[in-house]
């Protein structure tokens, strides 16, 4: 038996129908598996570390298969963790998530719905930033244009027009501010040329 999580892509379903029929492969979703206890647990532990939705889901899932392969679920098994780099609240106005790209920003805008926060950002040339910089569009209140070094990082020019392209201002990142909430978005060295003003 193989547990499929949620999924937004049809063609991953898809896929895992022609695996189930060739390889014999029994696929099952892993809704049809939650039982009333572990959702309690889920909320519970949600709530407690205040988890994005999406980290819910994942809770879930992973809840469906320690249960599958044979153990009890225990709400002492998932004693909360941070995890590191996604939804990180590092200061009590900074958030930061190194997702870099547009799953990671969709789930983001969720999450963020009636917020508007200072986005530092800046991509790599291979990343949808145009796409990323329009979905968190309707919680961005400016983008702050943090520098990073390095051949694959997108040029200033080209990340500018994106912002306006998106409607968006735009400022060079020089620091936070104690009144002003910010999320700070992008790869690993986006998330390092942060660290120096910290």
């Amino acid at each position: 038996k193989a547990i499929v999580a949620e999924q937004r892509f049809a063609a991953v379903l898809q896929t895992a129908k022609e695996l189930q029929k060739d390889s014999g492969i029994h696929f099952v979703s892993y809704r049809d598996l939650l039982e009333k206890e572990m959702i309690t647990i889920a909320e519970e532990v949600t709530q407690a570390f205040q988890m994005p939705h999406y980290l819910y889901e994942n809770l879930l899932v992973s809840m469906t298969a320690i249960k599958a392969l044979g153990f009890k679920i225990e709400k002492k098994l998932f004693d909360y963790q941070p995890l590191q780099g996604r939804m990180q609240r590092i200061k009590p106005n900074v958030w930061l998530d190194l997702g870099h790209n547009t799953l990671a920003a969709e789930a983001i805008s969720r999450c963020f719905c009636k917020k508007s926060v200072n986005l530092v950002y800046n991509s790599y040339k291979d990343k949808d930033y145009v796409s990323i910089l329009g979905l968190l569009e309707p919680i961005v209140k400016k983008v702050e244009i943090i520098e990073v070094g390095g051949d694959r990082v997108a040029s200033k020019d080209d990340l500018v027009a994106a912002i306006i392209h998106n409607g968006l201002e735009y400022k060079t990142f020089e620091g936070i501010e104690e009144d002003e909430s910010y999320l700070v978005f992008g790869s690993f060295s986006v998330a390092e040329a942060f660290r120096k003003f910290c």
